[in-house]
C-alpha cells in the first residue's frame, strides 16, 4: 500500500475501521448516519475497489480511484468511529483530489510513493541516479528520496530491510559514492512490515518439511531482514529447486511495472494450493518445450547449438505448475508469472512458470464481447476460456522461458565468440552491442522494458498457438476444432488490444498498465499486416462503437508472418542490448494517433468495471487445527476479507469473525 500513495493505508485503514464500527452491519450504519442506499453502496464500491487493487490507484491501469461521494457524506459515516474521523482528517485533500490522475513521474504529474520526496525530484534526475546506482545495487526493493540543504541536492536511499543498520563492512561494500554527504543509503525502509513477516516465516520454517525448503525459508528471511537482493537471490535458487510442491508460497520485491522508470519493484506475496490436473498437462508440455522453442523464427540451427546462436546452448526444462490461489498479496491479481526474475539464476537453475487456475476460470469473455461481430459471438464465448488457457501456458512457459542475451562478465569473459560474433538476423552483420557485467535488460531498457517484455512473450505465446501439437498437447480429450481455437486466440489478442485502449491517458498521450501496451502493440501488428486479415469498422456517432473483423483463412501467411517478424525484431533487439533500435521500434509500435486515437476513445466509452477477486482465510482453532473461511462474492464480503485479517491490530486471529451480511 505504502508504495503506491502516501495516503494508501490510512484509507485502507479508515474503511476497515468504519467496517469494524459497525460490525459488517453497512445497511445499519447507513441508517445511524442518515446518507442513504445509493451513498452506501458507492462507498462499500470505493471500499472494496480499494482494498482489491491496495490502494487509491488501480492495480492494472494505474489510474486514482476517487469516491463518487461528497465528502461530506462520508465525514458523517466517519463519526461512527473517533479514529475513522481523524484518518479522514488526514488524508481528505489526497483522497478527493483529482490529481496526481495516474501513477507515473512526479515531474510529470504522476503519482509514486517510490519516490517519496518533498523536494521535486525529475525524470531526468531520477534516471541519472538509477544508471550509476545500478551499476553497484540491484534496486528491486528501494525508494528514493531527494533532500535540499541550502540549495545543495542530496538524496536518500531508502533500502528495504528489517534492520535499520548494516555492520561497517557491508555498509562500505555496498556505497557506490565517494561523497556521501550527496547520496546516503538508508537500511530499515518498512521494517515494521517486515519485522512481523519474519517472525512468521520463521514460524513456517518449524514446518517446512524438505532441508531445501528450509533453506530458501532461511535465505527469505535473510534477505528481508538485511534487505539483501543476493540473499534473495539465494532464497530463489532453492525455491526453484524445491519441485512443484503441494502448497506454493513466494514472496519479494518482484514487478517494476508500477515503478515509470521500471527498476523498482512492488512487494507480492502468494500462497497457493497445487491443481493436479492442469498441472499435468503443463508437465507434457514442459517436456517439448526445447521441440517448440525450435519453430522460433530467430531459431537457426549451428554446429556448436541445434537452436541457433540466439538460443541458450542448454535449455533447462522449465518447471510449469497449476495451482488455486489461497491468497495473493499484490496490486493485481495475475493469471500466471514466471519466477525468479533473476536471468543468472534462470541461465543456471531455471525458473518456476506458475499459472493460477481459479484466476484463469474467473477470467470471462464479457468484456471483449462488445467489439467481436454478431456472428462470432457463440464461438467466442465457447472458446474464450480454452483459448486464454493455451494462450497463457506459451506465454509464460515459452515466451518468458527462451531466447539467449549476450553477456560479458566482469573479467571479460563472454557467452559467445567474442572473436568471431554471431550473425545479426536482421542486419546480417555480426553483433555489436551485449550486456556488460552488472546490466540487465531491466537497466538498460528503463520502463519501457516490462512492457516490451509482455509484448515479446504475448506474442510468442501466440504465434505458437498455430502449431496444433501445443494445442492437443494442453487439451489431450477436448473435442475441438483446433483451427477455430487458433482463431479465437488470435481473435482475443486483437479484442483485448481494444480493450487495452482504456489505460490508455488520453490527455496525457501516455500509457498506464504495461500489459495493456502489450496487448495494443501486437492489435497494431496484425491490423498494420494488410491484406484484409484484420479489418476494423468504428464510429464516435451517434454511439461509440466498433467491431472487428479477421478472416480465419489468412491467419497463417498474413497474421502469422507479421507475428513472426515482430517477436525477431524484438528479441534481436534485447539480446543484443540495442536499446535505441529496441525502444524506437516498441514506441512507434505503441503510439497512439490517427484513428488508434478514436478507437481509445471508443474504449474509454464503452469502459466496463474490473471484476474484484475475493480471497479466503484461514484460521488457527484453540485445538491446533486449520479452519479455512470462504466470503460471499459481493462487496461486503470482500471488505469483511480484509477485516478478518486484523491489519492494524498486530495480533494472529485465532478464530474467524464470522460476517454479517
Amino acid at each position: 500500500m505504502r508504495q503506491v500513495s502516501p495516503e494508501s493505508e490510512s484509507i485502507v485503514e479508515l474503511i476497515l475501521e468504519l467496517a469494524k464500527a459497525c460490525n459488517g452491519k453497512w445497511v445499519d450504519l447507513a441508517q445511524q448516519t442518515g446518507i442513504g442506499h445509493e451513498s452506501m453502496e458507492r462507498f462499500l464500491e470505493y471500499g472494496a475497489t480499494v482494498l482489491e487493487n491496495l490502494g487509491n490507484y488501480k492495480g492494472y491501469g494505474d489510474r486514482k480511484l476517487l469516491p463518487r461521494l461528497e465528502f461530506d457524506t462520508i465525514e458523517r459515516l466517519c463519526k461512527a468511529s473517533e479514529r475513522a474521523q481523524h484518518l479522514l482528517e488526514s488524508i481528505a485533500d489526497s483522497m478527493f483530489s483529482e490529481l496526481p490522475a495516474a501513477i507515473g513521474y512526479p515531474d510529470e504529474s504522476g503519482m509514486s510513493n517510490y519516490y517519496p520526496s518533498k523536494a521535486p525530484i525529475t525524470k531526468p534526475e531520477i534516471e541519472e541516479l538509477n544508471s550509476i546506482l545500478t551499476r553497484h545495487l540491484d534496486l528491486r526493493n528501494t525508494r528514493l528520496i531527494k533532500n535540499e540543504d541550502g540549495g545543495e541536492a542530496q538524496y536518500d536511499l531508502l533500502i528495504a530491510s528489517e534492520r535499520t543498520v548494516h555492520s561497517s563492512d557491508e555498509d562500505k561494500d555496498s556505497r557506490p559514492y565517494k561523497d556521501d554527504r550527496q547520496i546516503r543509503l538508508r537500511y530499515g525502509d518498512h521494517s515494521e512490515a517486515l519485522r512481523e513477516m519474519c517472525g512468521r516465516l520463521q514460524k513456517a520454517q518449524e514446518h517446512a518439511g524438505k532441508e531445501v525448503r528450509r533453506t530458501y525459508l532461511q535465505n527469505l528471511i535473510a534477505s528481508f531482514r538485511t534487505g539483501s537482493i543476493e540473499d534473495h537471490k539465494k532464497a530463489s535458487v532453492f525455491w526453484v529447486q524445491d519441485n512443484e510442491p503441494n502448497v506454493e508460497a513466494w514472496s519479494g520485491f518482484l514487478e517494476s511495472g508500477r515503478d515509470p522508470s521500471g527498476i523498482r519493484c512492488e512487494f507480492e506475496a502468494f500462497v497457493t494450493v497445487k491443481d493436479k490436473t492442469w498441472t499435468k498437462a503443463f508437465d507434457e508440455l514442459a517436456k517439448q518445450a526445447g521441440h517448440y522453442i525450435s519453430k522460433l523464427p530467430w531459431v537457426s540451427p549451428t554446429a556448436s547449438n541445434s537452436l541457433g546462436d540466439f538460443e541458450n546452448e542448454q535449455f533447462a526444462r522449465p518447471s510449469f505448475t497449476a495451482l488455486n490461489i489461497l491468497c495473493y498479496c499484490a496490486s493485481n491479481v495475475w493469471t500466471g508469472i514466471t519466477c525468479p526474475g533473476y536471468e543468472d539464476v534462470v541461465d543456471k537453475y531455471g525458473r518456476k512458470n506458475l499459472t493460477f487456475s481459479n484466476r484463469v476460470s474467473a477470467n470471462g469473455a464479457e468484456r471483449e464481447i462488445d467489439y467481436i461481430l454478431d456472428d462470432n459471438v457463440e464461438l467466442f464465448r465457447k472458446l474464450h476460456s480454452t483459448c486464454f488457457f493455451v494462450q497463457l501456458a506459451g506465454h509464460e512457459l515459452l515466451g518468458h522461458g527462451c531466447g539467449k542475451l549476450f553477456k560479458e562478465d566482469e573479467e571479460g569473459r563472454c557467452n559467445f565468440d567474442k572473436s568471431s560474433p554471431p550473425m545479426c538476423p536482421i542486419s546480417r552483420e555480426p553483433i555489436r552491442s551485449w550486456y556488460k557485467a552488472g546490466e540487465t535488460p531491466e537497466s538498460v531498457f528503463g520502463g519501457l522494458y516490462t512492457a516490451y517484455d509482455e509484448c515479446l512473450a504475448e506474442g510468442i505465446g501466440l504465434f505458437l498457438m498455430s502449431e496444433e501439437a501445443l494445442i492437443e498437447t494442453l487439451l489431450p480429450h477436448a473435442n475441438i476444432n483446433y483451427r477455430d481455437v487458433i482463431y479465437v486466440g488470435y481473435l482475443s489478442i486483437v479484442s483485448m488490444g481494444i480493450r487495452a485502449l482504456e489505460s490508455y491517458d488520453l490527455e496525457g498521450e501516455k500509457w498506464g498498465q504495461v500489459h495493456d501496451r502489450a496487448r495494443f502493440g501486437l492489435l497494431k501488428c496484425l491490423y498494420e499486416a494488410g491484406d484484409g486479415f484484420l479489418t476494423v469498422t468504428s464510429s464516435l456517432e451517434p454511439e461509440p462503437t466498433l467491431k472487428l473483423h479477421m478472416d480465419p483463412e489468412k491467419i497463417d501467411m498474413i497474421g502469422r508472418r507479421a507475428l513472426s517478424d515482430l517477436i525477431l525484431t524484438l528479441q534481436v533487439y534485447k539480446a543484443t542490448r540495442n536499446q535505441n533500435a529496441g525502444a524506437k521500434t516498441f514506441i512507434r509500435l505503441t503510439e497512439v494517433d490517427g484513428q488508434y486515437l478514436e478507437w481509445a476513445r471508443i474504449a474509454h466509452a464503452n469502459r466496463k468495471p474490473r471484476t474484484l477477486f475475493i480471497h479466503a482465510n484461514t484460521f488457527l482453532k484453540e485445538d491446533g487445527s486449520v479452519e479455512l473461511v470462504e466470503y460471499p462474492t459481493t462487496k461486503e464480503g470482500l471488505i469483511q476479507s480484509w477485516l478478518d485479517r486484523d491489519l492494524f491490530q498486530g495480533g494472529v486471529t485465532t478464530k474467524p469473525h464470522q460476517p454479517s451480511l
